[in-house]
């Protein structure tokens, strides 16, 4: 899903990719959610990975993250 938001003067393009059912148990990206995301990550500049406040920064966040690093290594990513 896209959107446009807008911070001040400056305007963004976002791209939204639910992975609400990654678990702890199973920290692997799934095929349909990593081809989701590639099709956003190849237009962005900048890569920001929002988590769930209350858990924090889980096991399955960190398999994301370090995937969106090794494949993509040129962009900048943000927790």
């Amino acid at each position: 899903m896209y959107s446009t938001v807008s911070m001040g003067v400056e305007y963004f393009r976002i791209c939204i990719v639910c992975s609400d059912d990654l678990t702890e148990a199973a920290c692997v990206v799934p095929q349909a959610i990593e081809r989701q995301a590639a099709a956003g990550v190849a237009e962005a500049d900048c890569i920001v990975l929002v988590v769930d406040g209350q858990s924090g920064v889980t096991g399955a966040d960190e398999e994301i993250v370090t995937w969106l690093r090794r494949t993509h290594p040129k962009k900048p990513v943000r927790i």
